[in-house]
């Protein structure tokens, strides 16, 4: 069983890998900087395309692998929550020391779950508590060991199944409302010159962020229509490739590409 996982397998030691190591999961879409969350900051951006690139930036961890609708957050799937936190906390400031490495059947490093429910206190705000679980992608497991209090993060590359565009920014009082785009992260091609063109949204969504005063969380994530989407509110902006990183004990290798969404027309 997981959580019965002996604690002798767990390093006692911090960190004796190259940093790659640490960044399994920044093969999403080159997300590779710290997100700075907060009501004042975003207040502070007047250019809406400005507004566009945080909101994106947000929204990474919470569109990759597509989680379930929802029009209320108590009525969302946990281990998808869990899942949008472990990569949001994994895509924020944290540093390869912060946390140690475990050694058992599948190498990981061991996040304790007070981080976990930091994070998730962040996202989702405090109408929701995290229930300690596992989470998983296609191609990943997120493990809880009770015995640790921690989540055993594999060491793996992953290409997202989406990324974020975002089409239109509704302010609804206390409320905003943005239109995402769902890009494929399969489905990107190159024109002559090699330059990387972003596909059209497979599909788009509603997604709601609470503002409590002091930060904005997660509300709500609805389907929508592409002809709800109002042309004229459509920002063009610089889209990341998704990438993938291969990560062992000896190497690293992280390939990007920032490229300009098209748009057939």
């Amino acid at each position: 069983m997981p959580n019965d996982i002996n604690p002798a397998h767990r390093r006692t030691h911090r960190w004796a890998f190259p940093l790659g190591l640490l960044i399994i999961v920044l093969a999403i879409v080159g997300a590779v900087r710290a997100v700075t969350w907060g009501v004042d900051k975003i207040n502070q951006i007047t250019d809406d395309s400005e507004k566009c690139a945080e909101y994106e930036s947000f929204l990474v961890p919470v569109v990759m692998n597509d989680p379930d609708a929802f029009d209320d957050i108590s009525k969302s799937n946990m281990s998808q929550l869990i899942d949008i936190t472990v990569w949001s906390l994994l895509n924020s400031d944290i540093s390869p020391n912060d946390y140690e490495l475990y050694e058992g059947e599948t190498a990981g490093m061991l996040v304790p779950q007070e981080d976990i429910e930091a994070q998730f206190k962040k996202l989702f705000g405090s109408d929701i508590a995290p229930d300690h679980t596992k989470a998983s992608g296609s191609a990943y497991e997120f493990t809880y060991n009770s015995a640790l209090k921690s989540y055993i993060i594999p060491l793996t590359g992953v290409v997202p199944t989406y990324t974020p565009k975002v089409y239109k920014i509704d302010d609804k009082g206390s409320s905003v409302i943005l239109t995402v785009g769902y890009l494929s992260g399969s489905e990107w091609t190159q024109d002559e010159q090699g330059n990387y063109i972003a596909p059209e949204p497979g599909k788009y969504m509603k997604i709601t962020l609470r503002n409590d005063g002091d930060s904005y969380y997660l509300s709500a994530i609805q389907a929508t229509d592409a002809a709800d989407i109002v042309e004229e509110n459509q920002t063009q902006m610089p889209t990341t490739q998704p990438t993938v990183s291969t990560t062992n004990s000896n190497t690293t290798t992280t390939t990007k590409k920032e490229v300009s969404t098209t748009n057939a027309s």
